[in-house]
């Protein structure tokens, strides 16, 4: 497998993305493009060495399996009844076995390996570093530097070669380092400010490669994330950042939430949806080379029911004629894979919408109609 990130393709998407985050244009401005870190509330933001260590342990659970808005508001109920979880100088002696359940009570997912991170982390923040992130970002004025101190390194040649303060974390690989570097310069704590590529998570591979600007050849039906996939994005996007002098905080803003919001709000992405009397799902129906057109197809009412999802997703997307592949996350989120799918062209079937047509137009538009008159 031969993956090529095309350099032309990945600058003209992000210079799309960004030109229409700057303004808040669609999607960036309906109800569900949340920032996770937004919910952090006023209290623990006015104490900063308690919200870097927050940031800290919840890196833990950036590693896919949860969405983050959902990890952040867990970890936000784990905090009010566990404080002690979130102190390294107690939590470095907390029983694994402990933190698992408290873990288990609060999150459910990979609360095993979570819980080792979790005690391993604390005693290394606390022994290294004065139980404080911000004593460990003391100095760091590039990504390599970060990469040093934060990466875990699991060779006696790697923690040679990182030298002093240079162990890591349990769980901690660029695209961690790269998180937690983010959660800090988005809360405007990292100084200096330095370039750094954009964690590469599910929604940056997403993107990529739906609209060809990641290539995969030959092309399977899945594949599971590694560095093989995440080194050369991350090359690229470092170098958009530091060619276009971009800032780090608003490409990996505008990457994740494109996808979330219109990716992953739309049918032709889903992976399982609620059949219909006819046997039929979301799956199923796009799928086919044609949309039904009559009104006694088994398909009619799931296809009515779908119809204000696509207006609000692929037919008012500005990435549309790019994209070729259907990406839905149910898969990665439960096994690891990334699963590659021809995408439905919708737009072949029915009309598309100007993404900077005002929500009360398209939802009153006759144009949108797919069976007879009834509204979206």
């Amino acid at each position: 497998m031969q993956v090529t990130v095309h350099k032309e393709r990945v600058f003209a998407l992000l210079d799309a993305l960004l030109k229409r985050w700057k303004k808040r244009q669609f999607p960036y401005d309906q109800p569900d493009a949340i920032i996770p870190q937004t919910i952090i509330p006023d209290d623990l933001r006015a104490d900063k060495v308690a919200l870097t260590t927050f940031y800290f342990y919840a890196c833990i659970y950036m590693r896919g399996g949860i969405e983050s808005l959902q990890a952040f508001q867990a970890l936000l109920r784990m905090r009010e009844a566990h404080p002690e979880c979130f102190d390294p100088l107690r939590a470095q002696w907390m029983r694994v076995e402990e933190v698992q359940a408290i873990l288990k009570r609060y999150i459910g997912w990979d609360s095993k390996a979570a819980s080792r991170n979790w005690v391993e982390n604390s005693w290394r923040l606390a022994s290294y570093w004065n139980a404080n992130p911000l004593v460990l970002f003391k100095g760091i004025q590039d990504y390599d530097e970060a990469l040093r101190r934060l990466r875990n390194k699991l060779t006696k040649r790697d923690m040679k070669a990182a030298g002093h303060g240079g162990l890591g974390f349990r769980g901690f690989q660029p695209k961690m380092v790269s998180m937690l570097v983010y959660f800090l310069d988005w809360e405007g704590l990292l100084k200096p400010r330095f370039a750094y590529p954009s964690p590469a998570d599910f929604h940056n591979f997403r993107l990529g490669l739906a609209t060809g600007a990641i290539e995969v050849s030959p092309r399977p039906q899945r594949i599971r994330t590694s560095e093989r996939l995440s080194a050369p994005w991350r090359k690229v996007v470092l170098e958009y950042i530091q060619e276009r002098r971009a800032d780090p905080v608003e490409v990996a803003d505008a990457l994740w939430l494109f996808s979330l919001v219109m990716c992953g709000n739309s049918p032709i992405t889903a992976e399982r949806e609620a059949e219909n009397d006819s046997g039929l799902t979301a799956r199923k129906l796009f799928s086919s080379e044609e949309l039904p057109q009559a009104t006694d197809h088994p398909a009619y009412f799931l296809m009515r029911r779908f119809r204000r999802r696509l207006a609000t997703t692929c037919l008012k997307c500005s990435l549309r004629e790019a994209c070729t592949l259907a990406i839905p996350s149910a898969p990665y989120y439960r096994k690891g894979f990334l699963v590659l799918r021809e995408r439905f062209r919708i737009e072949d079937h029915l009309p598309t919408i100007d993404p900077d047509t005002p929500r009360a137009t398209v939802e009153g538009s006759e144009n949108l109609h797919l069976f007879g008159p009834d509204t979206l």
